[in-house]
């Protein structure tokens, strides 16, 4: 054991944490305090870390470390100055894992390579023991480091040793570590008196202090106790403040009023019973306390000499100190007031209005129905509600009642919801029917009508809809926990009542598929509801429900029981009352009232829907008596039963059955209300089929025994069973029988006549173009307005009900009419109502498979449809106008949809130069929190599975991107492969944790498993064709094949490899398993007996991913060695040549379904397709990925893949979209390091680390010389010699080259003679040398002509050399260092003369004399650049702040006015040399690293390269340059005045959603990914480097209030007619 340094954590009572998280606290020199905080309790573990003998690198790079649990993501945490943090990290650490790995790495940054690890640990303890019972816990370990090869082999060595004491402390001690390190700092600065000592870093703590604060008053109800905390995290900062900066009196001010705000704190244990009200103002002041810390911590890091000179914002003191005044009265006013507020119930409502908003179901249908007569079904309500409101069988907490069709059991289920309302214990009650959709609303249903008839859940239920707000579209289950579970697990103890639950007709709950996810949750989670909670649900006897309801301990099964003679007395009795009272005359003539009602009750048969409809139909007649003897008459001829009532009732309804058209009517209505997927009212009927005013009124109001019948209200049967005889065999024969094929075929068409008639440009009439939907005031009116509920209808649903028709042929020209006329119109509609992402993508696709066979040329238009709306889904779903002015507009030329609507639609004018690829890339799946290791369709290519490192599984639609159910959440490591069972209904799962899971689709729940056996990761997982089993390969060397229903395994495991197994697959019979391992073998074995019958088959290095093909004779392998292979099974012989084009590991390979292609995904970060016979590329590599790509999938039709990568995402592909062969001369294949402007402006010079330079012209940006090869590494720097003929070039192979710029050949031999990288290299003012500065901390001067170093290497900087320069007159160099100091030498003597200048804090990245000579300017990673007097090296002007990021590189100006900069990512800025102020910029275009900018000669451009490939070239106008401060918008100024000439918007900017914004957030054009890149910004005169580029003309473009103007409604209308 050892001493823990660090004050000791006192221990506290912890119960068990259910979740936590590692939080990263203090780092001091070598030593990390690390906390894991639960998020349930407010308890913390900290984990007190430090190390010992490191050996760093004699580089002096940045240390950071890195901290992971388990596979989760690592995070980093950078070291600062003075040893504090920048940020805190957070990792997941989940109880259950039986086990915890913590992984510690320290890192040293290393610009040009890899970061250094200089030392890492793994420990692996039982954490939820030691939390249990071993704490305080200690040890200690050797650090190692660790040299590791492609496939797992290591090699390791001693780096140090590191130190552990995990320990408990609460929550609060976790701010109180930050304040006390703060006033440790201070006191240290004030002890040593040192004025120029780092201020920013004892501010930090007080920062941190205050965030955990905040955090803190955010979870606990009593925050009096925090008060003394803020108290001193205030005064330390009082504090330093009054010793550095009292000659600052409006620093001093605003200090003592944030002081004094906090005068309550002496009131605070008075105040606990006004905790609510108290909290926001608190946490108002917490959060300007913190906000203000910045501010001081910002102007603390200038220094302390001359800093108020810096401080431009002294109106700001004086605003922080007035807000701090404000909120002094605020706290005053708080703590005279006696009473604090209870929930707001008005933000409460309107979370709870966005549960039903965009829900069908009617939750008030209680109030329409049936009640059981006073006297009947007695029996059953009472066993009911004693089973609700009593303790008997506590552990049922279900009631389930089941019976026949009509059996009375909704009746049952209203009259109870009746009797709890009499009780005071209102019912949620649901009734559900068949084929309106509503099994998707049943839980938020639920949880709104629980959360208005509870008072005490309804805050819950509003505060989870509120953190989860994308509530609606998940999962079911997810529902259920968020809106239901948790909400009332919360309240469990306060509900002294029952809350009682009623599902009514759980049968009608869609399909039995549809349904399955509501039916598990009934059979597995509603236990888990609190005791109060009951719940009551009746149902037919539906065989997928008896089967999963049926012997479940917590449900009670009651049937209803129609033929008992208490069935038969009840109906009688019901009979009895009901038609005597309708019958006011008195019985028919001949007719007693008990023969009457004995002939009724024998019909019936104990059917109440027999008895209720007789009752109503004859009610509903003008002569009751006479329809009752009609009734009579007709059941003595054809007797009872249901069936033989409806006919009756139909006969005698009056419709006039001998009219063809009466006739026509009914079938066309009926058809509607029980095809139709929502319930519409008679109106929308009415308009949906075309019909004259008052039609359906006529049709329905006959029908009213049998349905619900409102004016403007949905129509519904009473009962199924309607719908069933008339659509059945028995009713055939009738007028009356409805045809379903014939009715859904009539439905779609008039989804598209109603689409045709109705459907518009311009819909709602929207006036401008720069406003989303949502910010338009009236929306909703101009909705309501313009789309009508059956137009709405038709656009939702119409390839639903395209899809259910047997033969599309017949409508195959109004489906062509409706995509080449009003595509665009739908997709405004869907854009409007919100329904753009759910449904376009998916209803094109779907329709688009439907006629594939049918018609090519239409289906080839809608699959360009479903492209364009899946890329483009984003922005029309924000903004209907971008329909056109983004989508149509940026895919013309790219898109056949585009290219025939940009014909008489309004598009923003794209000028394009250059060719681009073909967009390949339809969709980005993002949610996962690490590394996507697998992906998969589902066999009916609508889902997508993926595993992750984040140990989850997602299913995605594959259409709209969505998630549909998950996370899965079970494994406790990475999730390694994912694949779907044979009917899409289950995914299997293979983990690091050992152990394969098999889980429900829909239901989201864990369905077979965790199936354990293996000892070592399983990297692998299939299942067989059948779905009955489930193969898995393993790093244990072997296969296991298991029962894919009982979890058992039915085989011994295959052994034969001799090493890791990647990757099993089954062959298509199922009979056969292939095999791929890091033995470099495949093997194909006997799936039942496990025998090898083929193979090994070798020839790869490492195989890490087999297919077998469609007709199982032939293998696919791809692996380590790069390559993709084709094998013979029966020959057992590889067939043709090994496939080559990829770069790095070959991961994933997949056959086509039809077996004509190979799909293959690899480290390289591509995607490419091969033809399976010749190995040729026919389509890629697809391009977009950031990461290595680990796995890939083909679609069951094989239009598209999925992959799945490092860089978080899933990315789907047309696979189908060809290959592009991009102008190798045109395209930098690597990141642009260096550029550099000709003397005479005309040309530009790039250096790349694809090793190459080009040469450029700097106006058209055509290549005028061909590549520049001769380096072997990356080249690092390029300089112009001062008569343009020749180039000079450093790399990182360590020599400087120079070359003829003309004939792009060496004028000589490399110069070598450095030991490291040549960062940089420069002419001198007369050609004849070159300077170049290096890794090896030196600089040589090499001669041009005699190719001999003439004067170096000069010594003295202490790390790497990043920048040279000469002065004007070529005596003197300049250079700068990583050692962070800039030094001037004498070319001739190699002595310094100048230097080292000191004040920057960071590396030196750039240095550059002025034109004349008398000045250097410098830039640094400490992210400001500085001007230096070259003489004395005292300052001259800055520091210029660049706002965030490291100063890669700076520029003077021809006449020494202006700095050009580049900082860091993404940002270039031009600055005043004399007064400091930035004149231009920041100018944004590039979307990587800016590693280089210079000025041309004349000062009228800068020229800038960067890490994503590209040089842009920028118009700088000196005339307009003048200071003006960051991020103004110019919303008084019309968008049109800030046009320029060649039609660029000003000052216009690119989010990072990819919105085009006008100065004031306009929305100008939505820009695909693959075009953002290449997209000429304000001032951009041509870009280079891509081979592509793409200019928005907006001067000549209709936009904002003139959008419209582009349409042209005579070509529109003339298209309509041909």
């Amino acid at each position: 054991m050892f001493p823990v340094h660090e004050s000791p954590c006192p221990i506290l009572g912890h119960p068990g944490l259910s979740q936590a998280i590692l939080t990263i606290l203090t780092i001091t020199r070598w030593k990390v305090s690390i906390a894991i905080t639960s998020l349930t309790i407010l308890s913390d573990i900290r984990l007190v870390i430090w190390v010992e003998d490191i050996q760093r690198d004699r580089k002096k790079g940045d240390l950071y470390i890195e901290v992971k649990i388990n596979e989760s993501a690592p995070d980093r945490v950078n070291i600062g100055e003075g040893g504090i943090p920048t940020s805190n990290a957070i990792l997941p650490f989940s109880q259950s894992d039986s086990s915890s790995l913590i992984n510690v790495s320290i890192k040293q940054v290393r610009k040009h390579s890899q970061d250094r690890l200089l030392g890492h640990v793994d420990i692996n303890e039982d954490i939820t023991k030691l939390l249990r019972e071993s704490l305080p816990y200690e040890l200690k370990r050797n650090l190692t480091r660790t040299i590791r090869s492609v496939f797992r082999r290591e090699q390791t060595t001693s780096a140090g040793s590191i130190h552990l004491c995990l320990n408990v402390t609460d929550a609060q001690a976790r701010a109180r570590l930050w304040v006390d390190m703060a006033e440790r700092r201070i006191e240290g600065i004030r002890a040593r008196k040192d004025k120029a000592a780092s201020a920013d870093s004892a501010i930090g703590p007080v920062i941190q202090a205050m965030d955990q604060i905040v955090e803190i008053v955010d979870t606990i109800a009593e925050i009096h106790p925090l008060f003394d905390l803020s108290w001193k995290a205030v005064s330390a900062l009082y504090k330093l403040v009054s010793y550095q900066f009292k000659t600052d009196a409006k620093l001093l001010d605003m200090v003592n009023k944030m002081k004094d705000a906090f005068h309550f704190s002496a009131e605070a244990h008075s105040l606990s019973d006004r905790t609510e009200k108290l909290k926001p103002t608190i946490k108002e002041l917490l959060d300007e306390t913190a906000e203000c810390s910045r501010a001081v911590e910002k102007y603390a890091s200038h220094g302390f000499v001359g800093c108020i000179g810096h401080w431009a914002e002294g109106k700001k003191m004086e605003e922080y100190a007035g807000r701090f005044v404000e909120l002094r009265k605020k706290l005053d006013s708080v703590v005279n007031v006696n009473t604090a507020k209870g929930v707001d119930n008005i933000e409460s409502q309107q979370l709870l209005e966005r549960l039903m908003d965009p829900t069908k179901v009617d939750i008030s249908k209680v109030s329409t129905r049936a009640r059981c007569l006073e006297g009947t079904r007695k029996d059953y309500v009472d066993q009911i509600m004693s089973r609700l409101f009593t303790d008997t069988d506590a552990d049922q907490n279900v009631v389930w009642l089941t019976g026949i069709a009509g059996a009375g059991k909704s009746t049952i289920a209203v009259t109870v919801s009746d009797a709890c309302d009499k009780r005071g214990c209102p019912a949620a009650y649901l009734f559900f029917e068949r084929g309106k959709d509503e099994y998707t609303s049943t839980i938020r249903a639920f949880a709104y009508r629980i959360a208005v008839l509870h008072p005490s859940i309804r805050p819950y239920v509003a505060d989870a809809v509120k953190v989860n707000s994308n509530i609606i579209g998940s999962p079911l289950r997810t529902q259920f926990e968020k809106l239901l579970l948790e909400p009332m697990q919360a309240t469990a103890n306060g509900i002294e009542r029952p809350v009682v639950i009623i599902l009514d007709a759980l049968d009608e709950c869609g399909t039995s598929k549809q349904r399955e996810d509501l039916v598990r949750l009934l059979t597995t989670d509603f236990r888990k509801l609190p005791p109060k909670v009951r719940v009551l649900v009746t149902s037919r006897p539906e065989n997928d429900i008896m089967r999963h309801l049926s012997l479940k301990g917590h449900i009670h099964h009651m049937e209803l029981e129609h033929t008992t003679q208490d069935s038969r007395r009840d109906v009688d009795l019901y009979i009895r009352e009901r038609m005597m009272s309708t019958v006011e005359q008195g019985p028919p003539k001949g007719w007693e009232w008990d023969g009457v009602c004995k002939v009724l009750s024998d019909a019936a048969d104990g059917l109440f829907i027999w008895a209720s409809t007789a009752v109503k139909m004859v009610g509903e007649s003008n002569n009751p008596r006479r329809k009752l003897r009609a009734l009579l008459d007709d059941i003595k001829s054809v007797g009872g039963g249901i069936e033989s009532l409806y006919s009756t009732l139909l006969e005698q309804s009056g419709i006039p059955w001998h009219e063809s058209e009466a006739r026509d009517e009914f079938t066309k209505i009926l058809g509607v209300i029980l095809f139709a997927k929502e319930a519409l009212s008679g109106e929308d009927i009415e308009a949906f089929l075309g019909l004259e005013e008052d039609t359906a009124d006529t049709v329905l109001g006959r029908l009213r025994s049998v349905l619900s019948f409102e004016t403007g209200k949905p129509i519904r049967l009473h009962h199924a069973s309607f719908a069933d005889y008339l659509t059945s065999e028995r009713s055939g024969d009738k007028a009356w029988n409805i045809d379903e094929s014939t009715q859904k075929a009539y439905i779609t068409e008039r989804c598209f006549d109603v689409m045709g008639e109705t459907l518009r440009f311009n819909m709602c009439g929207i006036e401008s173009s720069f406003l989303r939907n949502n910010e338009i005031p009236d929306l909703q009116d101009r909705i309501k307005k313009a789309i009508p509920r059956h137009l709405d209808y038709a656009c939702r649903f119409w390839s639903v009900h395209f899809c259910e028709i047997p033969n599309p042929k017949d409508l195959l020209e109004k489906l062509k009419t409706f995509a080449n006329h009003r595509l665009l119109h739908w997709f405004e509609v869907l854009s409007l109502t919100g329904y753009f992402i759910r449904v376009a993508a998916g209803a094109l696709n779907d329709a688009n498979l439907k006629i594939a066979a049918v018609d090519s040329d239409l289906s080839s238009f809608l699959w360009a449809a479903y492209r364009l709306a899946s890329v483009f889904a984003y922005p029309i779903s924000q903004s209907a106008p971008h329909v056109y002015l983004s989508a149509i507009s940026l895919w013309k030329g790219e898109s056949r949809v585009a290219d025939h609507y940009s014909k008489s639609h309004p598009i923003v004018q794209v000028h394009r130069y250059g060719r681009k690829a073909p967009a390949q890339c339809i969709k980005v799946l993002e949610g996962h929190s690490y590394w996507v290791y697998s992906v998969a369709f589902s066999p009916d290519r609508k889902r997508i599975a993926s595993g992750s490192g984040d140990c989850t599984i997602r299913v995605w639609d594959a259409d709209s991107g969505q998630i549909v159910s998950g996370p899965f959440k079970g494994h406790t490591k990475r999730v390694n492969s994912v694949v779907f069972s044979s009917d899409g209904k289950r995914v299997a799962s293979g983990s690091n944790d050992c152990t394969i899971r098999v889980w429900d689709v829909d239901g989201g729940v864990l369905a077979l498993g965790p199936l354990k056996g293996h000892t070592g990761q399983v990297r692998s997982v299939a299942f067989s064709p059948d779905g009955k089993r489930i193969a898995s390969g393993s790093s244990d060397k072997t296969i296991r094949v298991w029962d894919a229903d009982t979890g058992k395994a039915v085989s011994d495991p295959f052994e034969g490899h001799t090493d890791w197994v990647y990757t099993v697959v089954f062959s298509p019979n199922g009979k056969c398993i292939a095999s791929g391992s890091d033995d470099k073998s495949i093997r194909v074995w006997d799936a039942e007996s496990g025998k090898v019958v083929a193979g090994p088959f070798k020839g790869h290095s490492s195989v890490c991913s087999v297919d077998f093909s469609q007709d199982g004779t032939h293998i696919v392998s791809g692996s380590a060695d790069r390559m993709i292979r084709v094998w013979d099974i029966f020959n057992k012989r590889l067939l043709g040549r090994p496939i080559k084009g990829h770069t790095d590991i070959v991961r994933s390979v997949m056959f086509s379904p039809d077996g004509k292609r190979i799909a293959s995904g690899s480290d390289d970060s591509t995607i490419c397709v091969w033809d399976a016979d010749s190995g040729e590329l026919v389509a890629g590599p697809f391009k977009g990925h950031v990461g290595l790509v680990r796995s890939v999938a083909f679609s069951p039709d094989g239009k598209r893949i999925a992959s799945a990568s490092n860089d978080w995402t899933i990315r789907i592909w047309d696979a189908e979209s060809g290959t592009f062969a991009p102008d190798e001369s045109q395209v930098h294949s690597g990141q642009v390091t260096s550029v550099a402007f000709s003397p005479n402006g005309k040309f530009i010079a790039s250096g790349s680390d694809d090793h190459t330079i080009r040469v450029w012209d700097a106006e058209s940006g055509v290549l005028v010389s061909g590549s520049f090869k001769g380096h072997s590494d990356l080249v690092l720097s390029v300089a112009f010699s001062p008569d343009g003929k020749r180039v000079a070039s450093g790399s990182f192979d360590k020599t400087v080259c120079v070359w003829d710029a003309g004939s792009v050949e060496l004028i000589s031999d490399p110069f070598k003679g450095h030991t490291g990288p040549v960062q940089s290299v420069a002419f001198s003012p007369d050609g004849r040398l070159v300077a170049s500065g290096s890794s090896d901390e030196t600089i040589c001067v090499w001669d041009v002509n005699s190719v001999k170093r003439v004067a170096g290497p000069f010594t003295g900087h202490a790390d790497e050399i990043k920048s040279v320069s000469f002065s004007p007159d070529g005596k003197y160099i300049v250079s700068g260092s990583d050692d962070k100091t800039i030094r001037v030498w004498d070319v001739g003597s190699g002595e310094l003369v100048s230097g080292p200048f000191v004040g920057h804090t960071g590396h030196i990245c750039s240095v550059i004399y002025s034109p004349n000579g008398k000045c250097i300017a410098s830039g640094s990673a400490d992210q400001t650049v500085r001007v230096w007097n070259a003489n004395s090296g005292e300052l001259f002007s800055g520091p210029f702040e660049c706002r965030g990021y490291e100063v890669n590189s700076v520029s003077f100006s021809p006449d020494g006015r202006y700095i050009a900069s580049s900082s860091g990512k993404k940002l270039i800025c031009v600055w005043d040399v004399d007064s400091g102020q930035l004149v231009l910029g920041p100018l944004e275009g590039h979307t990587e690293w800016v590693y280089s900018v210079a000025f041309s000669s004349d000062g009228g451009r800068l020229v800038s390269g960067s890490s994503d490939g590209t040089i842009h070239v920028w118009e700088v106008n000196r005339s307009e340059l003048k200071p003006f401060a960051y991020d103004v918008k110019h919303t008084n100024i019309s968008i049109r005045d800030r046009i320029d000439k060649e039609g660029i918007i000003l000052n216009w900017t690119l989010s990072e959603d990819g919105w085009a914004l006008g100065p004031g957030g306009e929305l100008l054009a939505w820009i695909p990914e693959d075009m953002r890149l290449t997209l000429y910004r304000t001032r951009n005169t041509v870009i280079m480097g891509q081979g592509f580029s793409t200019k928005l003309d907006l001067a000549k473009s209709p936009v904002g209030e003139g959008w419209c103007e582009g349409f042209c409604l005579s070509y529109e209308a003339a298209s309509s007619r041909r």
